[in-house]
């Protein structure tokens, strides 16, 4: 008895769609990490696959879908958050105390011997220096907690949930924004020859009903798929 695929029932099982949740995080979150980085707005990426099948979001789609958010790009957001780090107050005073000893060592040597108030001012400046340096690397500021994000693009099993974090342009009063974007699955394996899925041979495969739908678009048939 004849038999053939019926590819019309597998191919609609190609395709997913993941539920996102946009959640514009407070500017007191990242500014207890790094004092000066309140010129970028940094927003909670949440995300479930809803489907039947493994899912894959990029950075691309998740833009386009919210279009009203201005992403910036992972590289560029740590770009100008390291520089805030690097010209935040405790950073600076570092860098200034990883000079002042041997300075000061300078200062006493050569200009020690011109009066014994300036000789005193120095020695106790450099007795300073160890301790304001001590302070300084305790409180320095770092940019590298508030960029651990996941890895892009982002593929979730059926049922699979991920949150992470992305930097984006300020905006005024943002509120959260909940999306659903369709995506592909997993391309269909070819060829394509499962094992379960027949029909029995009343149903010929020269049937209109057949070829009415591959007139339509919804799916070609191959001459190989025929059994």
């Amino acid at each position: 008895m004849k038999t053939f695929i019926i590819a019309a029932l597998l191919l609609p099982l190609a395709s997913a769609q993941i539920t996102i949740k946009l959640t514009p995080e407070p500017m007191v979150v990242p500014a207890s990490q790094l004092s000066n980085a309140k010129d970028l707005g940094r927003w909670v990426v949440q995300g479930c696959n809803d489907g039947s099948v493994p899912a894959t979001l990029t950075v691309e789609r998740l833009s386009i879908f919210a279009p009203n958010i201005r992403f910036i790009d992972d590289a560029d957001a740590a770009l100008v958050l390291n520089n805030h780090a690097q010209h935040g107050p405790w950073n600076v005073l570092q860098r200034v105390t990883n000079i002042g000893s041997p300075i000061s060592a300078f200062a006493l040597e050569h200009f020690g011997a011109v009066s014994p108030a300036m000789a005193i001012g120095i020695g106790m400046l450099g007795q300073f220096l160890p301790i304001l340096k001590n302070l300084s690397e305790t409180n320095s500021e770092t940019a590298a907690p508030l960029l651990v994000t996941m890895q892009w693009p982002v593929t979730l099993q059926p049922g699979a949930c991920f949150t992470d974090h992305k930097f984006a342009a300020k905006m005024r009063n943002p509120v959260p924004v909940v999306l659903s974007i369709p995506v592909n699955g997993p391309p269909l394996p070819s060829p394509l020859v499962p094992k379960t899925f027949y029909a029995p041979a009343a149903i010929s495969p020269a049937s209109d009903f057949w070829h009415g739908l591959a007139d339509e678009g919804q799916f070609s048939l191959p001459k190989d798929w025929l059994l």
